[in-house]
């Protein structure tokens, strides 16, 4: 279910934080740890079949909770279509599994990973920037629970 909770409804909560950031051909996942105060670059895994990669990275890492990239323009709060992917994408994964999913804003993530990969060639790159930008999706949450903003 798509959840709009507050900070304490969270908190509540036993688990990993799996987080994602959702692409047409490749998909960055982070994962929390049970502390909820890292979150760390996991793994990329393909758009095509993703969700049977997905429920066996949640049962094998005890994920309760599951924060996925909202993407939002910079300037405007228009949703573009990359934001209606990923609304497809999440309407998709709650029809085949109940689990607890919240959207996050993902604005400069995938900015914030080239900028921490720039010393990489283009193919190491493009190898590890989804799962880097899916850990500073993931990090931002985190410090939401932790600090409250």
């Amino acid at each position: 279910m798509i959840i709009e909770a507050t900070r304490e409804d969270f908190l509540k909560k036993d688990g990993r934080i799996l987080g994602i950031d959702y692409g047409e051909k490749r998909v960055g996942l982070a994962l929390s740890d049970l502390n909820w105060t890292i979150a760390s670059p996991f793994k990329i895994v393909d758009s095509h079949g993703i969700f049977r990669n997905l429920f066996n990275i949640v049962d094998e890492n005890m994920v309760s909770l599951i924060v996925v990239g909202k993407p939002v323009p910079l300037f405007c709060n228009t949703p573009g279509y990359q934001a209606e992917r990923t609304q497809k994408f999440v309407k998709k994964l709650l029809s085949v599994r109940d689990i607890d999913v919240i959207f996050w804003d993902e604005r400069l993530s995938t900015a914030a990973s080239m900028k921490c990969t720039d010393d990489l060639s283009y193919q190491k790159r493009k190898m590890v920037k989804d799962k880097i930008a899916a850990s500073f999706v993931l990090q931002g949450f985190l410090d939401y629970l932790t600090f409250g903003r």
